[in-house]
């Protein structure tokens, strides 16, 4: 049988990237976010089931990646995960204000180009206007939603492993390296299709960047400013 994987994640930290990559690995069958269309918790549980009983030829490793906002019953979720002894890959964000942003514009690129994830044939967004209350929202829910996730994930006697954004940006060699090793596949070179939607010099994303600066001084996410 494949090794059982799952991705969790809070939105936009790189998941699917980090999905694009691990696609490209030849022993390596992972899906996006499948639980989304599936209205009913007991739906969702027999999907899991399936996916991961599946036998695939020459599959060493299977997986999804989710939200938990997207999980309707986190309970059976939970048990799922642990019958089937799935190791959890929980990735991460350490600039909750590049975060937030990225949520931001992955809405702005939805509305314009209907799509989330910018790959090579989407258009660059260019700097897009913040609107500062819908800033200070986000950035609620980033937090928040991250501790709901590493709560859930304390809560699993399973192996996992954390990634980080920026470090899959900045050094991804050594992190999927690593991650193909705690999955227990061969290493491979892997390659995502999906492109960056926000730079990380906020001044060329934020067209209201000093407004946005000025509106974050003093605060606890001021750090992220630099």
């Amino acid at each position: 049988m494949a090794r059982p994987f799952v991705i969790l994640m809070p939105g936009r930290t790189g998941s699917s990237h980090l999905v694009s990559c691990l696609a490209s690995h030849p022993r390596v069958r992972v899906e996006g976010e499948a639980l989304v269309p599936i209205e009913a918790g007991s739906d969702q549980i027999a999907w899991i089931d399936r996916h991961y009983r599946r036998r695939r030829f020459r599959i060493a490793a299977v997986g999804f990646k989710t939200k938990l906002k997207d999980v309707r019953d986190h309970r059976a979720f939970a048990d799922a995960l642990v019958r089937h002894r799935a190791d959890l890959v929980l990735m991460l964000r350490r600039d909750n204000l590049r975060q937030a942003v990225s949520i931001l514009r992955a809405r702005t690129l939805r509305e314009r180009h209907g799509v989330w994830n910018r790959t090579r044939e989407t258009p660059e967004l260019g700097a897009t206007e913040i609107d500062l209350g819908e800033l200070d929202r986000t950035l609620a829910d980033v937090v928040a939603r991250t501790e709901e996730l590493e709560g859930f994930v304390d809560g699993l006697d399973l192996p996992r492993t954390v990634l980080h954004y920026e470090d899959l940006l900045t050094d991804p060699e050594p992190l999927l390296a690593g991650l193909q090793d705690f999955l227990g596949i061969p290493r491979r070179d892997l390659r995502s299709e999906t492109r960056k939607t926000t730079p990380d010099d906020l001044a060329r994303s934020i067209s209201n960047h000093e407004q946005v600066r000025e509106h974050l001084a003093g605060g606890p996410h001021e750090r992220f400013l630099g």
